[in-house]
């Protein structure tokens, strides 16, 4: 009789040094915990096909992790080298996984072991540790800043509707009629991008979920660094325009209605 988790997330992940260090210690801890002898190592995989197999933290951080030979999976496997009555064919039997996959983005967890207060109190305690590297299952800057983006244009269409207005026209009747006409091709700009996603729902729905995960040491801390600089900038410069064109529009409804004070109209 066995017991135990198997838990998979479908989140993506930040696994930090720190997060590395606080499982592994509970899965030695565990190791410890058997009742026999028992094995346990780290398998990593990396985006470039090489891979190794190591036993020791030192061993596992002293890979550079490069831009040009990134880890894209890790695992902790331990081993119960003396199990009770395995019929696995093997004198070894694999009591714990723990497996992070990037490409992927998604974490999965086994333990299974004959003693229920050991597999149970093993499960719970890595766990906690597992769920504090998990990230949002939403990009909420990627979603943040295409709706500011969206009501920073009609913010900027309205002011160029406003300028247009002011300059060409001289009466209210030609004023109201120019509004219309231009509004339709100056609001229509922004939907031929949004056309073609419309029929490729999956992608946006993606793109909004983007968010990549990180085994994040070695050179990959760099990567990290500068796609969240380069995501903060375009949110800011977004918010910014925003700002500026509401600033804007007021200015212009002043000056517009400073001009129609200041234009006679003219009579039937």
């Amino acid at each position: 009789m066995t017991s135990g988790i198997k838990e998979t997330i479908t989140q993506s992940f930040i696994l930090k040094k720190e997060h590395v260090k606080d499982i592994t210690t509970e899965v030695i801890k565990a190791s410890k915990n058997l009742p026999g002898k028992s094995q346990f190592n780290f398998y990593v995989h990396k985006d470039d096909n090489r891979y190794f197999e190591v036993s020791t933290l030192d061993e596992l951080f002293s890979d550079p992790n490069s831009m040009h030979s990134k880890i894209d999976y890790l695992s902790w496997n331990l081993r119960d080298l003396e199990p009770k009555d395995y019929q696995g064919g093997d004198s070894a039997r694999l009591v714990l996984t723990i497996q992070y996959q990037a490409d992927r983005s998604g974490i999965q967890v086994h333990v299974d072991g004959d003693d229920m207060s050991w597999s149970l109190v093993t499960a719970d305690s890595i766990m906690k540790h597992v769920k504090r590297s998990t990230a949002s299952s939403l990009n909420y800057m990627h979603i943040l800043t295409v709706v500011l983006g969206v009501i920073a244009y009609l913010f900027f269409a309205r002011l160029l509707l406003k300028l247009i207005a002011i300059n060409k026209f001289k009466n209210k009747e030609n004023e109201a009629l120019s509004t219309i006409l231009l509004s339709m091709p100056i609001y229509m700009i922004p939907m031929f991008p949004i056309f073609p996603l419309v029929f490729d729902y999956s992608d946006v729905v993606a793109w909004f979920n983007y968010s990549p995960s990180y085994f994040l040491w070695g050179d990959v801390m760099q990567e990290f660094g500068e796609q969240s600089s380069f995501n903060k900038n375009i949110f800011w410069g977004v918010l910014v325009s925003l700002f500026v064109s509401i600033g804007a529009n007021f200015a212009t409804a002043k000056l517009a209605k400073k001009a129609s004070v200041e234009t006679p109209q003219t009579g039937s």
